[in-house]
């Protein structure tokens, strides 16, 4: 269902590739026809690119995914590998269903989370494409996704709206 109210600007936003992105991150998307996910830019540290944060009844709970080579390799963020070593989709489904259990429409999404994080893609950047293509089509959200070619410090602001790096888990708020 989309707003009658809604205007919808025909310009570009860019974003960058999260897991489990934030609704800001996702509401942000209705707001324009042409979205370019950043595919050419160095991994983040401190960032939601592999980790994402939800709430639990004891305040926010941070998940994070590990990647190969740790935080410190520098590397495009299309190249960054995850690691499959450790645990962490198990940990991931466990504490997404101890804060979700008993919500609302809890069992109609479920078992395609568990799907998602248990997919084993190669890179993160796949990885979280694939999250943001289900949350797209879940929440109907009217775009196709291009993707950067190459890196751009800095877009004109009067056809392409930045949204690379606004949302951070160090400025995160509910």
């Amino acid at each position: 269902m989309q707003n009658s109210n809604l205007i919808i600007k025909n310009i570009t936003q860019v974003i960058d590739n999260q897991y489990f992105g934030c609704v800001n991150y996702y509401s942000s998307l209705f707001d324009v026809i042409n979205v370019k996910m950043e595919q050419c830019d160095n991994f983040q540290k401190m960032s939601f690119r592999n980790r994402c944060t939800i709430i639990s009844s004891n305040g926010l709970v941070d998940l994070s995914i590990p990647v190969v080579g740790g935080r410190n390799k520098k590397q495009l963020m299309r190249d960054v590998k995850i690691d499959y070593t450790q645990a962490w989709q198990r940990q991931h489904i466990k504490t997404i269903t101890s804060c979700y259990g008993k919500a609302p429409f809890f069992e109609y999404y479920i078992n395609d989370i568990d799907k998602l994080l248990k997919c084993q893609s190669f890179f993160l950047f796949d990885f979280n494409l694939e999250i943001m293509l289900w949350l797209k089509k879940i929440i109907q959200i009217p775009i196709d996704i291009l993707f950067t070619e190459n890196f751009v410090a800095h877009y004109d602001q009067d056809s392409i709206i930045d949204n690379r790096n606004k949302w951070l888990p160090k400025n995160f708020q509910l």
